[in-house]
């Protein structure tokens, strides 16, 4: 992380990562298809899903908009349900 973003609050860089991770993989997932993202911080679900974005603080707006060209739903799953990280970390 640069030191800029090493700054940033844990709820920016959780954003960040959301955001960061549709980009690195967006080959993989064809604009137009329908996916999920699941996190396990619940106020992501309002800023990057629920919330309209003129209501968001400026840097919550960019991380909202860079995943706009895609379909996704995001959901709130409590951590201790999140498998798949848990075994890869």
């Amino acid at each position: 992380m640069t030191p800029t973003v090493q700054r940033y609050e844990q709820i920016e860089r959780e954003a960040l990562a959301l955001t960061w991770a549709c980009e690195l993989f967006s080959d993989f997932i064809i604009i137009g298809k329908h996916f999920s993202l699941e996190t396990d911080h619940k106020p992501q679900v309002s800023l990057l899903g629920g919330k309209a974005i003129s209501d968001l603080p400026p840097r919550f707006q960019r991380f909202r908009m860079r995943p706009l060209r895609f379909d996704y739903d995001i959901l709130y799953i409590p951590g201790k349900e999140l498998y798949t990280p848990d075994a890869l970390s």
